[in-house]
Formats: structure tokens, sequence, C-alpha cells
């Protein structure tokens, strides 16, 4: 009796179901690696191009001279050194690398602006064109700046970004939010004027203080003036300026051979307030007729009172001098 060959119904159901099982094994593996190979890709490229936009704001920052925080619009150049509403997040970052004011128009360096533009976030350098720091693989869903002052120490911009991966399959659309804290390099140049943050702060202390300074134009200084040590050869005080017509008026008549003593205070002239006795005072008559002495007088001295300069002059005539209006000396006090 012959036997075919072949499988039995029972042998081939089970190899069906032994295969189905590896297979949905090997699909569920093959799945899931996929899913994590995506995200893991999606993560990795927001990530890099979250490090790439933060680390160039903070290098933007970090060489800055100014550093400013609003949500003006873009093109309003009246805004750009103003803070709007600091401690607040805003959209736009202003950033001020040449000497420039409100009033200027922008050049190609300055002033460089940050903000989001739809789904990017932008990079505006001057007058030029905007430059997107991110490509089309993620999209900027937030981007905020807040403007931390905490005078005497520098000022710190944090900075809230969110980006997001842009894909076809939503389950690799993933989401992440990135922030960082920035504060402006400690220069050694700078471009743009430097203002205080709040009054009382000083450049430089008793115990570490600048070794020079050297100035291109005037010096506007409103308390007292130290050069030098602290020894009787130093100068700690200055005030100059120049005597105007009012102390002498009306003209007065000095005897013959008669000292004439005039005392200009600081309510005719400001400046003398806080000149004590015993500064130095130096008098220079400038040139010109009216400037000078009338014939016949002669400076005799100039000391320091309280608040005030007396002026001594003599008429070393034998005749009597009438109609003295002595005005415009410098002068100079040192303290």
């Amino acid at each position: 009796m012959q036997h075919k060959k072949g499988f039995t119904l029972v042998e081939l159901l089970i190899y069906s179901v032994i295969f189905a099982g590896v297979s949905l094994t090997l699909v569920y593996f093959l799945s899931t690696f996929f899913r994590v190979s995506g995200y893991q890709a999606s993560s990795s490229e927001v990530a890099n191009q979250a490090n790439f936009i933060l680390g160039k704001i903070q290098n933007e920052i970090a060489t800055s001279t100014l550093v400013v925080v609003n949500d003006t619009p873009t093109s309003d150049l009246a805004y750009d050194e103003v803070d709007q509403f600091p401690g607040t997040p805003r959209g736009r970052l202003v950033l001020k690398a040449r000497n420039e004011t409100t009033a200027d128009a922008s050049d190609d360096k300055s002033p460089v602006l940050i903000y989001k533009n739809g789904a990017n976030v932008v990079l505006k350098r001057g007058n030029g064109a905007e430059t997107a720091l991110n490509n089309s693989s993620v999209a900027v869903t937030n981007l905020a700046f807040t403007k931390v002052s905490t005078p005497p120490g520098k000022d710190v911009v944090l900075i809230d970004l969110t980006l997001q991966y842009q894909s076809p399959n939503a389950v690799d659309r993933i989401s992440r939010d990135f922030a960082l804290g920035v504060s402006r390099a400690q220069a050694a140049s700078f471009d743009s004027n430097i203002s205080p943050g709040a009054g009382g702060l000083s450049l430089g202390t008793i115990g570490s203080k600048w070794t020079s300074l050297f100035l291109s134009g005037p010096a506007d200084i409103g308390g007292p003036l130290s050069i030098g040590s602290t020894s009787n050869n130093s100068i700690s005080f200055i005030k100059q300026g120049t005597i105007p017509v009012g102390p002498f008026v009306p003209p007065i008549t000095i005897n013959a051979n008669a000292v004439a003593t005039f005392t200009v205070t600081a309510p005719t002239i400001p400046e003398l307030a806080g000149i004590q006795t015993g500064d130095r005072v130096f008098l220079t008559p400038p040139s010109g007729i009216l400037s000078q002495l009338e014939t016949g007088l002669v400076l005799q001295s100039a000391r320091a009172l309280p608040d005030a300069i007396e002026i001594r002059v003599q008429n070393v005539t034998s005749a009597n001098i009438t109609g003295v209006t002595t005005h415009n000396w410098g002068y100079l006090v040192i303290r």
C-alpha cells in the first residue's frame, strides 16, 4: 500500500500559526526601530538647530554694547534704544554695536535685530535683509526675550525658544522648549555710549582704580575732582569759568589810592557753589578793552570764601576813578 507525501491539514495550520507569529514579531520590532530612529533623528535635528540659534544669539549679545528688549515694529528706529516693560517677555531683541542715536538711520552693521517672523527666527543686521537662523525642517512656535537688570551687575537676557520638527508623519512632529540666560561679555572696547543702569554707580573703586583716562572732548563732572595722591600736592577740587558783568553793576567810584573789594557769590555764578575758604583762586583777564581793568586800577588779590570769590583792586592814581565796570575775568579755583 502506497502513502502520498505532503503536509497534513494540522501541520499546515501549525506552520501558518508559527509564520504569522514570527511575522508579527518582526513587524513589531521593525516598526519600533523605525519609530525610535525617526524620533531620535527628529530630536537630534531640533537640538542641533536650537544650539545653533541660541549660540548665535549668545554671541551677538556678548559682543554688543547695548541690549534692548521690546515689541515695537522692526522698522521703527525710534525704539532702538527703549526697553519695553523690562522684566516681562518681549518678542524683539535689539543689539547695538556702533555709536548711533535713535535718530540715525541704520547702516549695514547696526542695529542687530533678532525676532520671530512666521516659522523662522530671523536676524536683521542694520539695513540688510532678514536672515533665517533655522532651516525648513523645524518651525519656531515661540521666541521670547526677557531682560533682567540687577545693577550694579550686568544685564541678563533670558531666551525662551520652542522648536517643532516639521515631518509629514504626525508622530515625528516633536516639539521641544529651550531656555538660556545670556549676559554681555566683559568688553575691552565699546562702540557706543556707556550709560549706567541706575544713579550712583562708579567706574572703578578706591581699591581697584583705572590706570589712565583719555578724553577727546569736555568732561562734565558734577562732584569734586581728585587728581594725584591724598598729599598736599594733590588737586582735589577745580572750578573754572568767567565772571560776568553782573557783579559790578551799577558802576562804582574808587577814590584815589584806595582799595575796593568785590565779592562774587554762588547765586550770581551758580558754579561757585562748593568753594571753601582757603581754596586757591587765579584770575586771568582775557583780551579786549572791556575785559581789562580800567586805567589806573591794579588787581591786588583774589581769595576764596564759602561759595564766593572776593576780588580786591587798588586805584594807584592820585585821582578818583568813577564808573568802574570790571568784568569778564576768567577764574580758576583749585583746592
